[in-house]
């Protein structure tokens, strides 16, 4: 069992206590410097059972507060900043852009890359890398999907990159992604995709689209050494044809 602070809390140490900040509701929680270093650790991905004294009661109210979760796996937890220091606010004001927006829809892979990690640990290639100690509790639905898109597009953004795991396993998501972008304005999408499975996809609605396309391999033996399931590469050939024919702009990696 894991323990993490939320996205939205700091820990500052002191030299005789410490606290936790709450940026999203502007609390601060007092603890002391033992807590402090005891929250540290389980940040750092330690688990619960292997921290020495640890506070309990400490924990269920960072719960109760919304401050903090507990989880089956080591999540990753990256924290996000709110506001500008008075120093930069007015510089900043007008020029705050966002030039490419990522989405991650889905860590579901086809494939079995050899060289792909599926354990516990962060370790991903744009487009590619899996991970499996996300909790399915946590993941953004379709409204959270539509606000970052439109509040993205606000701060002068343009270009969109969907990756995944493998993007088009999840057409449904990625078809309603797609309309919303397309409706905002954007004007550079880009869905990066291994084209091991387009079966259910619906190249009119992938019109405005860029296929960003990552070949593990050129052909059967060396598909067979790097991808641990052996998918026929036939069937990758057979697909990058269909772009051919379509003229569907693309990307090979």
């Amino acid at each position: 069992m894991f323990f993490k602070t939320g996205s939205h809390c700091y820990i500052v140490q002191g030299e005789l206590q410490a606290s936790v900040y709450d940026l999203s509701e502007n609390n601060m929680l007092t603890i002391s410097s033992a807590d402090a270093l005891m929250l540290l650790e389980l940040n750092r991905g330690v688990p619960v059972e292997q921290v020495d004294n640890i506070n309990y009661i400490l924990l269920s109210q960072l719960i109760d507060k919304g401050m903090g979760s507990y989880y089956p796996h080591n999540a990753y937890i990256e924290k996000v900043r709110f506001g500008l220091p008075p120093s930069i606010r007015d510089f900043a004001k007008n020029r705050v852009r966002i030039s490419n927006l990522y989405l991650n829809i889905n860590d579901e892979c086809n494939l079995q890359c050899s060289f792909c990690n599926t354990d516990d640990r962060v370790n991903r290639m744009t487009g590619c890398k899996r991970y499996s100690g996300l909790s399915q509790d946590n993941l953004m639905g379709e409204n959270d999907y539509h606000e970052v898109l439109q509040q993205s597009y606000k701060l002068g953004c343009r270009s969109l990159h969907i990756i995944g795991g493998e993007p088009l396993l999840q057409w449904e998501l990625l078809s309603i992604i797609l309309a919303e972008a397309r409706q905002l304005g954007y004007s550079n999408i880009f869905i990066y995709t291994n084209l091991w499975d387009v079966g259910q996809v619906h190249w009119e609605e992938l019109s405005c689209a860029s296929l960003v396309i990552n070949a593990s391999s050129h052909n059967q033996n060396l598909t067979n050494r790097m991808i641990k399931n052996s998918p026929d590469f036939s069937i990758f050939y057979e697909n990058m044809n269909k772009l051919k024919k379509k003229e569907f702009p693309s990307i090979l990696m």
